[in-house]
């Protein structure tokens, strides 16, 4: 061992640790590996690096191995070398109790060096675990290789970030009760975006989760849920974006998360062109059955994905402004009300100054718009109104606005004691 190796031993198991703790990308937050767009995907200069070092480390001796390990195997993408890593996890739990994020896949991997499992191998990972829908388990290997993914998941028992690409409508890996306690942050994509997934596929996880906090799905086309079930009790926040579904399914998807207290749909995606989303009025009907626990909405919706030629808005005004917990409040101008195709404001009512005024809850603190166009009367008598309507709003953002616009936007609100503020992406901004 060469001098600089013998150094860093000298120094105590508390520096080592603090040492590897910033070469690690996930500890020392530089990465986090939880971009569902594009699940495993960071920098990867930034990942190489810190990595190379730590691999580095962890060759020098045992006892830099032991400390360092566990730093590597913080976050793991499943790839072509599945069942060598499944194995690694198999034969020494210590690694696999240090994982903290996993990302895996429902769809195998065919890769000319991959790594297959023994039948013993397979049959302990296998333990205590079944499968809904599907004979994956005593099929041939290159139907296993499906199920890797899943099978390390649950033998990582203190896992708590999870990204996973799905298959459309298979049913994903049922596990034991708890078996998931650790897991908070649960993402989901489907590696067939042209199709996207439904939600009950991911049933087994949240059923073996009872901690989980945050689900965020991408591609989502299909909710189905018996009356009287739940999809968790626990999770409080849900992201759902590139989506559409019916009335109904969006009745479930509210019905399945009875504590939900933020809440995100924004529509979109490929897999969404031939789906009638349901509209803004149905889906605050359907936010009505959480009134008491929502505070923070955002809904990011384009007209495209409405069947009606214009939409009811005295529906949306009235079922909003029944939400009593309502804090936050972010809406696309297409979830206020439109004319299908023109995506712009119906100026030809004669009370349309009133409407984001009527819209609003009394409970609401922080308002966004995403391009108002149209509703320059309506914001402004906002203004005004908003100290004796709306004594708790304290600001009010605003995207895609016209800097005439925006001047007389800030200047009425100022009078009113409230900040307005134009901003940049408000659609991805769920916290307001």
């Amino acid at each position: 061992m060469g001098p600089t190796s013998t150094s860093i031993l000298d120094l105590s198991p508390e520096i080592l640790v603090q040492i590897l703790e910033y070469l690690c990308p996930h500890c020392s937050g530089e990465v986090d590996g939880t971009d569902t767009r594009s699940l495993g995907t960071w920098d990867s200069h930034v990942v190489e690096a810190s990595q190379s070092t730590l691999y580095g480390l962890s060759a020098s001796c045992k006892a830099m191995r032991n400390i360092a390990q566990p730093f590597l195997y913080h976050y793991i993408v499943q790839t072509e070398k599945t069942g060598l890593l499944a194995r690694t996890l198999l034969q020494r739990p210590s690694l696999a109790g240090a994982v903290e994020g996993l990302a895996i896949t429902a769809v195998g991997f065919k890769g000319k060096d991959e790594e297959t499992l023994s039948e013993e191998d397979l049959a302990t990972l296998e333990l205590r675990m079944q499968t809904v829908g599907t004979d994956a388990l005593e099929n041939d290997t290159s139907e296993r290789e499906n199920i890797l993914g899943m099978l390390m998941l649950g033998h990582t028992p203190n896992v708590q970030k999870l990204s996973v690409f799905t298959d459309c409508f298979i049913p994903m890996m049922y596990y034991p009760d708890g078996a998931l306690s650790c897991l908070t942050i649960l993402r989901a994509n489907c590696d067939d975006t042209g199709n996207g997934f439904g939600l009950s596929v991911l049933a087994g996880i949240m059923e073996a989760a009872p901690n989980l906090k945050t689900f965020v799905g991408y591609n989502l086309v299909r909710v189905s849920l018996k009356e009287g079930e739940i999809f968790s009790e626990s999770v409080t926040e849900v992201n759902i974006a590139e989506a559409a579904i019916s009335q109904e399914e969006f009745d479930m998807l509210i019905q399945g998360f009875p504590s939900l207290q933020v809440f995100r749909f924004e529509t979109g995606g490929d897999s969404c062109y031939d789906i009638w989303c349901a509209s803004p009025a149905e889906m605050a009907k359907s936010l009505l059955a959480r009134k008491e626990t929502l505070k923070k909405l955002n809904l990011s919706i384009s007209a495209r994905f409405y069947p009606d030629k214009k939409l009811v808005r005295d529906e949306l005004i009235d079922d909003l402004s029944r939400m009593t917990a309502l804090e936050s409040i972010i809406l696309s101008i297409d979830s206020i009300y439109t004319e299908f195709g023109a995506g712009i404001y119906d100026s030809d009512s004669d009370d349309d100054t009133d409407t984001l005024i009527d819209l609003l809850p009394e409970s609401v603190r922080v308002l966004g718009i995403v391009d108002p166009s149209g509703l320059e009367d309506a914001i402004i008598r906002l203004a005004a109104s908003a100290p004796e309507r709306f004594p708790l709003l304290k600001k009010v953002l605003l995207e895609y606005v016209g800097e005439y616009e925006y001047k007389a936007y800030k200047k009425a609100f100022k009078k009113a004691g409230i900040k307005c503020v134009k901003s940049k992406r408000l659609d991805t901004i769920i916290h307001g």
